[in-house]
């Protein structure tokens, strides 16, 4: 991987778009004529966008590359999954938020928050992967693996829609080499940035220290948002949650003015259906962040 990049600054130094247009390809890593490709009053505005999002990512994106690595195109999307729309509701729009970069070689994936600051999820889809890419009339980004999986994205412009299946399907021809077994959605190292395959404890090249999915989903069957505090993803929300449950379980075991105190059979009967429901939602829904990727031991 690239660890310097000379005239890094240009985007830095940028103060619009526009300014990085006359830029020629071989003093950086991109096409920028083919980033900010705005010709309508609406493309202008999604790569006034494109750019405010790049001023923010282009380091994290410029430590990944190959050596010969170009990038062809940029946009952002949110990954969609039906099951996470149940467990986590608007939540899941939030950790979902991903940045998508073509390249020359592969698409690389970039968890963004909603400021579009990169965080810790990193991951890559290598073309020759790719069965094939629709553009929903829905709204929304299908990608078809040859494994028989399928990755979904909403919340892009309609425009970097259709412009993204043309930029992979393009570069999704010029690679005959088979996928590997199984290849698809392939989660990143956040320190070294190579492959890794499940859940590790820790790289298997730079030998740093993940954190792990079974105990973030404990932790929070313990006691609601604190797997989420583990993972350390979305500290405003779990904290949110913990204070929830305390005032929930303070409520429980506090009686009303006037009300008998109930009896220990009664608070225990009850306090098994709160740990039931709750606790047990809570600690599925942080086992489906957990998944979402590979989260450092910082």
């Amino acid at each position: 991987m690239n660890t310097v990049i000379e005239n890094v600054s240009v985007i830095d130094n940028a103060q619009k778009f526009q300014d990085l247009l006359d830029i020629r390809e071989n003093n950086t890593p991109y096409f920028f004529e083919k980033i900010f490709a705005a010709k309508s009053w609406s493309e202008k505005i999604i790569a006034k966008r494109k750019f405010k999002l790049l001023k923010k990512i282009h380091n994290q994106i410029e430590s990944m590359l190959y050596e010969d690595e170009k990038i062809c195109f940029l946009t952002s999307g949110v990954q969609q999954s039906f099951v996470e729309s149940i467990f986590l509701g608007n939540l899941a729009y939030y950790i979902n938020r991903r940045a998508f970069i073509c390249t020359t070689h592969r698409i690389i994936i970039i968890q963004i928050s909603v400021g579009n600051k990169p965080m810790s999820l990193l991951a890559q889809i290598d073309y020759a992967a790719i069965d094939k890419i629709e553009s929903k009339l829905t709204g929304k980004c299908k990608i078809k693996f040859k494994n028989g999986k399928t990755s979904i994205f909403s919340n892009m412009p309609k425009s970097d829609r259709i412009a993204i299946k043309e930029v992979i399907d393009f570069l999704r021809g010029t690679f005959n080499a088979e996928a590997p077994e199984n290849a698809g959605f392939e989660n990143l190292c956040p320190n070294c940035f190579i492959k890794i395959e499940g859940y590790p404890a820790k790289c298997h090249t730079c030998n740093k220290e993940f954190k792990s999915v079974a105990k973030a989903a404990w932790l929070s069957f313990i006691f609601p948002g604190l797997g989420d505090l583990y993972l350390g993803s979305h500290t405003v929300f779990a904290v949110i949650e913990m204070l929830v449950m305390i005032f929930i379980w303070v409520g429980y075991f506090a009686p009303e003015k006037g009300e008998e105190p109930r009896g220990l059979l009664e608070y225990f009967i009850g306090a098994l259906i709160i740990i039931g429901l709750l606790h047990t939602f809570a600690g599925l829904g942080t086992r489906l962040i957990a998944r979402k990727g590979i989260y450092p031991v910082k």
